[in-house]
């Protein structure tokens, strides 16, 4: 078992609700702002870069701090993990 990925908790995980709500905010002011489209569907690869372009970018960063720091106290709270391939909540199966 092992602690989500940072990338994957911020633009990959589909299982927590309020994450997801949280993504598809980012992505509309994103889209409306920088006119980039993050796409729904990523890979781990692609995560990454996305991550790395959402914190590097002066325009981006303030937009992304505030969603790593909404999903970071959620996840604190509900620590998520991969086991063999899938997403769980800890004490959940």
């Amino acid at each position: 078992m092992q602690v989500e990925s940072p990338e994957h908790a911020l633009l990959q995980c589909m299982l927590d609700r309020e994450t997801v709500e949280w993504r598809q905010e980012l992505r509309e002011v994103m889209q409306r702002e920088r006119n980039w489209e993050i796409p729904v569907s990523l890979s781990s690869e692609e995560a990454l870069d996305w991550v790395r372009r959402l914190i590097f970018d002066w325009e981006a960063v303030h937009e992304m701090a505030k969603f790593v720091y909404r999903v970071g106290k959620r996840w604190s709270k509900i620590p998520m993990y991969r086991m063999s391939g899938l997403l769980e909540e800890q004490g959940e199966n």
